[in-house]
């Protein structure tokens, strides 16, 4: 009750603190599978993402490229507050194939290719889903400019 009426006033943080850190998380690993990060360039790059597709039993390569660009849109668009929800269900989506095709079978601990930060990422962005970007986010911000005026 005590912290409840401290943290009150910063309730709407909590969405964007959340956003942040799972779209830097995604943003970053998309960055890396389209070469924007790290020594390679793009086809080296985006070999390991095709790669990960086929290690999840999707055998066209063109998955790879949908998982790459999903993390790094989404993560985007996580960081932004922007079309939160859609991209809270596409990462979540790759995630939940992540849990159940690459990452279960290695039990839970991280450590040894378990699905414990997977698992962690799918939760994180089925929190978002649920909640949406909050008012800090540039949903919120549009939502306020399309809303009419309180007199």
């Amino acid at each position: 009750m005590i912290l409840g009426a401290i943290f009150r006033p910063l309730k709407p943080a909590g969405p964007l603190l959340l956003r942040l850190a799972v779209g830097a998380i995604f943003l970053y690993h998309g960055a890396h599978k389209v070469g924007l990060l790290g020594d390679v360039g793009f086809r080296e790059a985006i070999q390991g993402a095709v790669g990960a597709a086929h290690a999840a039993g999707f055998s066209a390569d063109f998955w790879g490229y949908v998982l790459a660009f999903t993390e790094l849109g989404g993560g985007a668009c996580l960081v932004l507050g922007l079309f939160t929800r859609y991209a809270a269900l596409a990462l979540g989506f790759a995630m939940g194939v992540a849990v159940v095709k690459v990452h279960w079978a290695h039990g839970f601990d991280a450590r040894t290719g378990g699905f414990e930060f997977a698992a962690l990422l799918l939760f994180s962005c089925a929190a978002l889903l649920l909640q949406g970007g909050g008012w800090l986010s540039a949903d919120g911000w549009l939502v306020r400019k399309k809303a009419p005026p309180l007199d």
